[in-house]
């Protein structure tokens, strides 16, 4: 386990040029061929590795430049690395298998048809919104009211989070209130803008 030169990861932090560049030099390959091994053939129809790597370090950078992480060492920089693209991968998969748009109901389309209709583009562009603005939207709930809203979102019942989370019925309404408030205001304020 090799300390990290706190100086970089600072600078990482500050979005430094030098160290971005670094950091990409050093992650970016290995991060991508984990991306890729973990993208089922079904999947990767939808999403490749490098929408999973701009994704998961899009989140690391925002993430450590509002100071939310600390390593201490290389190993803890890879691990926290490692989890986050594999949360990314679930996350993906977990969107395209939900029953509405599920991957076994995917239809073979001639490729010119949909480039000349610009039907793949705009579904990979509302797909990467939509994702995008879901991961800015758990940026302003406690680690508690994400994992409720993410297992809201995944389609589980009240009684189900409750016993996943250890945690009392009544406590997860709460929560729910709280997710619904907090929505409601976010989406008046986008709104207003």
């Amino acid at each position: 386990m090799e300390n990290m030169n706190n100086s970089w990861f600072e600078a990482l932090a500050a979005n430094e040029p030098q160290a971005v560049e670094e950091f990409w030099d050093q992650y970016a390959g290995p991060l991508r061929r984990l991306a890729q091994k973990q993208i089922s053939k079904s999947l990767g129809r939808r999403v490749d590795a490098d929408d999973v790597l701009q994704s998961a370090c899009r989140t690391f950078f925002r993430r450590i430049g509002q100071g939310e992480f600390s390593c201490q060492c290389d190993d803890d920089l890879w691990r926290l690395l490692l989890t986050i693209t594999l949360n990314k991968v679930r996350m993906q998969a977990r969107y395209h298998s939900r029953q509405c748009r599920g991957l076994e109901r995917e239809r073979s389309m001639d490729f010119a048809v949909a480039i000349s209709t610009g039907l793949e583009t705009d579904a990979t562009t509302q797909q990467i919104d939509f994702a995008d603005y879901l991961e800015s939207i758990f940026q302003y709930f406690d680690i508690e009211s994400r994992e409720v809203l993410q297992r809201m979102l995944d389609g589980e019942t009240q009684a189900r989070i409750a016993t996943i989370m250890r945690i009392s019925e009544r406590t997860v309404r709460r929560i729910r209130v709280r997710i619904q408030d907090r929505l409601q205001t976010l989406l008046t304020e986008d709104n207003d803008r």
